[in-house]
């Protein structure tokens, strides 16, 4: 048996999808059309230089979408006065702002497609037993 690898296992996949911090997939034996779905956790590789790298530029987007939030809500309070009417304006644009990016912004993560393949691997590593590996085929097969 070769050792599994995405490129060993990437006939009998039909379908991978992001899904969080996981890919789903489902994998299905080119003989028998046996389809078996599984997923797992996306590992980020990580070093430590890098780390602290996407985590002071993260916060820094953080901070400054902040403060665009802050002056356009503002700026728009001020230009319909500071009355009842303006404060309103003003928490409706704020809020609308946070609902276009500010969340997505200081939640959202991008896995590269290396670290997304070893995850298709370890979601075939949990099933890999309802498939053996034909020899003269060269390919993997459902076990049955």
């Amino acid at each position: 048996m070769p050792e599994i690898t995405y490129e060993s296992i990437k006939p009998l996949i039909a379908k991978e999808e992001l899904q969080g911090n996981a890919m789903s997939c489902t994998f299905k034996c080119p003989v028998s059309g046996t389809s078996v779905d599984a997923s797992a956790a996306i590992q980020q590789n990580r070093s430590v230089g890098r780390n602290v790298a996407g985590e002071v530029k993260r916060s820094v987007k953080r901070s400054l979408f902040w403060q665009l939030q802050m002056v356009v809500s503002r700026f728009i309070g001020r230009l319909l006065g500071g009355g009842t009417g303006g404060y309103i304006a003003q928490q409706a644009a704020y809020s609308a702002m946070s609902a276009t990016g500010g969340s997505r912004m200081s939640t959202s993560v991008s896995y590269s497609d290396a670290e997304k393949r070893a995850a298709v691997v370890a979601a075939f590593q949990q099933v890999a037993e309802k498939f053996k590996w034909d020899e003269a085929a060269g390919r993997w097969v459902a076990a049955e």
